[in-house]
């Protein structure tokens, strides 16, 4: 039955047709599962694909607006991804940063009594002499 519905189609790309998805189809055929009022404002919005006015009452989609529609939320939902992923790598670069900005500091402190060609600091306090 689906072969049978692609090849149809595919006849109707051929020969010039456009192939019309009307509101209830737009769940089982594609996936999307919104009321109708809000495709209605999604689509008033020019957030999702106009309807083609078949009619008093009887609007349809393209269906190839509707697969473009569904790919470019897929490309969006993939790239705000992508710089999710960087942004956190960057932020734990941050963090990480700070943290051996504050490993250097104290290590610094600790080298700075120990210079090159500094005699080495005592390990104990000096013995009286009297």
């Amino acid at each position: 039955m689906r072969r049978e519905a692609l090849r149809r189609n595919v006849m109707a790309r051929v020969h010039g047709h456009v192939k019309l998805i009307v509101f209830n189809r737009l769940s089982p055929d594609k996936g999307i599962e919104y009321s109708r009022d809000h495709w209605r404002r999604l689509c008033k919005s020019r957030k999702a694909p106009a309807p083609i006015e078949l009619g008093t009452g009887r609007i349809a989609w393209d269906e190839e607006e509707i697969d473009s529609w569904l790919a470019a939320k897929k490309q969006e939902r993939d790239t705000k991804a992508e710089f999710d992923r960087a942004r956190e790598h960057d932020t734990r670069d941050a963090a990480m940063t700070e943290r051996e900005r504050a490993l250097d500091a104290s290590s610094n402190r600790r080298m700075s009594f120990a210079r090159e060609g500094d005699p080495p600091a005592p390990t104990s306090p000096p013995k009286s002499t009297e």
